[in-house]
């Protein structure tokens, strides 16, 4: 066959005149190659195709004419070469090599294009088990068998530099660099041990306390990832900061390493042997890939085949197979391994004998890629699989492209029934409307948290799922969305459930406090009573003074059920109004009191509120007897502080600090004032507080108390 260059075809060389038949015939032992190949001169000119080239042909020769990957390799010192020639759907790896003698280049073309799409596949399939990790909101990592890490995502170390830093290295090496308590490795290593050791999942809550007693808890996971043959491949951590989630609320965010593409550049050798496989010629590409030399000579092909390659040829000889195609894993005599494409025809000549015409492609980097890519592909899918969270990839045509397997578990479908299935045909009208909205602003590039769908199981029940959405890319070609939910059905059960029994609660504890006000009420009523039948005016007073004490108490009891906190009381509030009750005894219109509280809300629990309510009532009422009938200008002064001290076991403890400050006459050193029974009052109540205690008289009377409050650091 011949390219007409002017028409553009390929003529057959019975009309090419009879020299250029004779030149033209050395290139007949081609035709009998089943690889396309091509001759071209030093002007590249296509000279000649044998007959598997036909279909190719002309998109060959204006590849090589316009291509300037193909102009490059058209130099005798870059020959032999090789280069990637596309047609249709099939890809090519061309190989070529030039004779010096003749001046001329031959071309052979070896069809690549099931290796080559298998690796693309998987490679996209690689892309996208990289876009799910690094959308995954939770602290991600991969450990070895001893313990290093080999693989965080970025939620788990936002430092790029430090992420990168950790790879090869234990706990140990991490938390010494960070500055952190050696006994955060030791007991991440226990658990790590025992799930390497028990072959089993295990979990834990690791608690760490921050700046300003600020503590976090944290769900960390370590699980043994398998292969098929049961055989540990790396230990998979998840860890899932929990504290916010024990306020119903989760914060998750993902990352992992990038992956290089393999390119491969490989060069094929052609041979020719007799039909019981000895080597009868060969290229110098042949002796390139086999490492044949003088010293090492491979002379038949049982050299290097094995016995199911010759069990293959022999049937192709009996007539059963016209050509063989297979992969070959040979050991050369130099005792490397490789593996090889090969392909052999049986050529029928009237020359000479029948025998083998071949080819031999090293594939060995390609092989090994292959089975990185499967090994990859198998890590990424155990991951994707062992994900605590329910995975969805929904394409920009609202189908479903991917998903984890509990998401088919949870509806009850099979994988099969969902994948590539619209889906709003798994969502209730109200939540379909919802995610539509949702969706158009995620695959615009804003994420969303905290959506809760509803979806319909097989049995047409309600499952309610809360989580993320981010915009992702499927593979390189198909954009979408990213979804992260989790099964939250049961919660919003026990969510309704513990808020019917909290109202239920609430309405109790009012009625206790409520009920107890009332019985004081009733007590302070009938003091007023034996008060009102005594004509003994000391013994009204003790009546008063009793009456005094136990409305104070009422007070509490009655401010905490007027409240929706039923354990603690607001002691500024409560102070004013005991303030209003006593003064509305006392005080006149003509001489009123200069009263100032200066502080700003502050709870304590009801057991100490009694305590200072009973210390605040004697104190006003001394006030009223001892310092207000004196004074034409009566003032007093409340305040209340909080402090928080570092104890001795590095603990936060808070302090209550009271003030009274008066301006009356004071008490004189060793005299008490009154009965004294106020006085010894105040001493036991400052007992029963386990607060420290001081008074004065410098201009007025003065006392401050100070005890441990419980309560907690904002």
């Amino acid at each position: 066959m011949l390219w007409d260059e002017s028409k553009k075809v390929v003529i057959n060389t019975d009309e090419v005149p009879h020299s250029g038949r004779i030149l033209l015939s050395k290139f007949n032992v081609f035709n009998n190659i089943p690889q396309p190949v091509f001759i071209f001169n030093t002007n590249k000119a296509l000279i000649f195709n044998n007959k598997a080239a036909e279909d190719y042909a002309y998109s060959f020769f204006v590849f090589c004419s316009n291509s300037k990957e193909a102009n490059n390799y058209f130099s005798a010192q870059l020959s032999p070469s090789d280069f990637i020639f596309r047609f249709k759907k099939q890809v090519f790896k061309c190989v070529m090599s030039y004779a010096e003698d003749d001046e001329y280049y031959v071309v052979v073309l070896n069809d690549i294009t099931g290796i080559y799409f298998e690796n693309k596949k998987k490679r996209d399939k690689i892309f996208f088990y990289e876009q799910v990790l690094n959308n995954v909101p939770v602290d991600l990592v991969i450990f070895d068998e001893q313990h290093r890490y080999v693989f965080v995502n970025r939620f788990a170390i936002k430092n790029d530099e430090v992420r990168k830093w950790i790879i090869g290295k234990n706990d140990f090496e991490y938390v010494k660099e960070r500055g952190m308590a050696i006994e955060i490795a030791e007991r991440r290593r226990a658990y790590f041990e025992k799930c390497v050791r028990d072959n089993a999942t295990y979990e834990i809550e690791d608690e760490t306390v921050g700046t300003g007693n600020n503590r976090r808890t944290t769900m960390r996971r370590f699980s043994p990832i398998l292969n098929e043959e049961g055989k540990l491949l790396f230990i998979l951590g998840f860890g899932i900061d929990i504290t916010d989630r024990k306020n119903i609320e989760l914060e998750l965010q993902y990352s992992e390493k990038e992956y290089k593409a393999l390119f491969y550049n490989n060069t094929a050798g052609v041979f020719k042997a007799s039909t019981a496989g000895q080597i009868l010629t060969n290229n110098t590409a042949f002796d390139s890939i086999l490492e044949n030399n003088e010293s090492k000579h491979i002379q038949n092909l049982k050299d290097i085949l094995s016995p199911k390659s010759t069990a293959a040829i022999a049937l192709m000889l009996k007539g059963y197979k016209k050509v063989v195609n297979y992969e070959e894993d040979i050991i050369l005599k130099s005792g490397r391994q490789k593996t090889v494409l090969v392909n052999l025809v049986v050529v029928d000549s009237k020359q000479e004998d029948q025998y083998l015409l071949g080819t031999v492609l090293d594939i060995t980097d390609q092989k090994l890629t292959r089975v990185e890519l499967e090994r990859s592909e198998e890590r990424y899918r155990f991951i994707f699989e062992s994900s605590l969270d329910i995975i969805i990839s929904v394409g920009n045509d609202g189908a479903i492209y991917f998903h984890s397997e509990s998401f088919s578990k949870t509806l009850g479908f099979t994988k099969q029934e969902i994948t590539y299935m619209p889906l709003k045909s798994y969502l209730t009208s109200q939540s379909n409307e919802k995610f539509q909205l949702v969706f158009d602003n995620v695959i615009q590039g804003r994420s969303a948290t905290g959506i809760e769908l509803e979806f319909v199981d097989s049995k047409g029940n309600i499952i309610v799922m809360e989580g993320n959405i981010s915009p992702s890319k499927l593979s390189k070609d198909i954009d979408g969305v990213q979804a992260f939910f989790r099964d939250i059905t049961q919660r919003r059960k026990q969510e309704i459930t513990l808020k019917k029994s909290l109202e239920e609660k609430e309405i109790l504890l009012k009625e206790v406090h409520h009920r107890v006000k009332n019985n004081l009420t009733v007590i302070y009523s009938l003091l007023e009573l034996d008060a009102m039948k005594s004509d003994d005016e000391e013994l009204k007073k003790i009546f008063a003074s009793s009456q005094s004490r136990i409305r104070s108490m009422a007070m509490v009891h009655e401010n905490l059920y007027q409240t929706n906190v039923f354990s603690q009381l607001n002691m500024v509030e409560y102070t004013q109004k005991l303030f209003n009750e006593i003064s509305a005894i006392y005080i006149n219109e003509n001489q009123p009191v200069d009263f100032r509280l200066d502080s700003e809300s502050i709870f304590v629990d009801i057991d100490q509120a009694i305590s200072v309510g009973l210390i605040l009532n004697e104190l006003l009422v001394n006030f009223y007897k001892y310092v207000y009938p004196v004074k034409s200008n009566p003032r007093l002064i409340l305040s209340y502080a909080v402090d928080f001290v570092t104890n001795e076991k590095g603990a936060r403890v808070s302090y209550v600090q009271f003030n009274y400050s008066d301006n009356g006459p004071g008490v004189k050193p060793g005299v008490v004032a009154g009965t004294g029974i106020g006085m010894l009052l105040l001493q036991l109540l400052s007992k029963q507080l386990k607060a420290q205690m001081k008074t004065s008289s410098d201009e007025g009377y003065h006392i401050s108390l100070r005890w441990e409050g419980g309560i907690e650091e904002s």
